[in-house]
């Protein structure tokens, strides 16, 4: 009897070790229509001064408020309810980059829009605003499909910049897909034809052998000056000494990585890749399963971008399996 009882208490203590050695596989929960969103589709996030979260969609403009979404489209005063691009200004005014309709601009009290386009402003080369970026002196600048890049001064005037032939000092292309604003405070423009810095009065183009490929898909800041830049052929990272490296996650991953997410407050990295999500844990990159409740099983979803909010939440939107979340506090790597 007492053999057989320290054979059992033998065999849970060992199963014990065994299961605290193998790290919680995080679980994000699938979010859809039917939990509220406009469309699976969310292209860009935001978060304002009040804590809601914003989200830009196919279909609308959503807010979330901790429990459930409240939407925005034509009918509640918008132009267009195909969403590219978000920024929440120092006033809280909340900046809307669309598909065929400009910008609009929801005011701090949520009442009404502003909007800027073509036809009323002449130095915005393409109502088709993919990306939204901000920069210390108070600009806004907003990146278009085909119509290059326009700035919008502290004081209110506008200003475009587009490439110029023979001269290596311009917009490396007129079709700005992303931009993002580095820890030193430099704005960095992601085209279809390269990557390039704002100096202040002109434009320093990164050599095009530093990256996988010139089209640039997404641009994601490092908190030590760093710039994550993703392309077909997978991720880029230029360091804060201005130096280039090639896929960087190869030696800790089995699986190619596309580009990288987010890189959370935790120090866990998490990235887009060829099975799906995945994460950093020490020096291996491991897969997350996500389980898919509308597709009855396990799905590898095209990533768009992922944001972390104030209260430790991250957020993960996909181009064909709607969006994720993870709570924050939730058991993770």
């Amino acid at each position: 009897m007492w053999a057989r009882r320290l054979f059992l208490w033998s065999l849970l203590g060992w199963t014990g070790l065994v299961a605290a050695a193998v790290p919680l596989t995080p679980q994000p929960r699938q979010m859809g229509v039917a939990d509220g969103l406009p469309s699976g589709r969310v292209n860009a996030f935001a978060e304002d001064r009040l804590g809601y979260l914003w989200m830009a969609t196919y279909d609308g403009l959503a807010r979330y408020d901790g429990r459930g979404f409240r939407i925005w489209r034509t009918e509640d005063g918008l132009r267009d309810n195909l969403t590219w691009a978000l920024y929440v200004d120092a006033d809280n005014r909340l900046w809307v980059g669309t598909e065929n309709a400009g910008i609009a601009v929801m005011d701090a009290n949520r009442k009404s829009f502003t909007f800027y386009n073509r036809r009323n402003t002449p130095a915005l080369g393409s109502d088709t605003i993919w990306s939204i970026a901000a920069t210390a002196d108070g600009s806004l600048w907003f990146g278009t499909a085909g119509g290059g890049l326009t700035r919008r001064f502290a004081d209110g005037h506008f200003q475009r910049y587009m490439p110029i032939a023979g001269d290596p000092r311009s917009l490396p292309n007129s079709s700005v897909v992303h931009m993002a604003t580095t820890a030193d405070g430099s704005l960095w423009i992601g085209t279809k034809r390269g990557l390039a810095r704002w100096t202040g009065h002109d434009f320093e183009r990164a050599p095009n052998q530093a990256l996988q490929r010139v089209d640039v898909n997404r641009l994601t800041p490092e908190p030590d000056g760093g710039l994550w830049i993703a392309t077909n052929l997978g991720a880029v990272l230029r360091k804060p000494d201005g130096s280039f490296v090639n896929q960087p996650w190869r030696s800790a991953s089995a699986i190619p990585v596309l580009q990288t997410l987010l890189h959370d407050s935790a120090g866990t990295y998490w990235l887009d890749t060829a099975s799906g999500l995945g994460y950093q844990d020490q020096a291996t990159v491991r897969n997350v399963p996500l389980y898919s409740v509308s597709a009855h099983g396990l799905v590898k979803p095209n990533w768009v971008t992922a944001y972390q909010d104030r209260d430790g939440g991250l957020w993960f939107a996909s181009m064909n399996a709607n969006l994720w979340h993870l709570p924050g506090g939730s058991s993770r790597c």
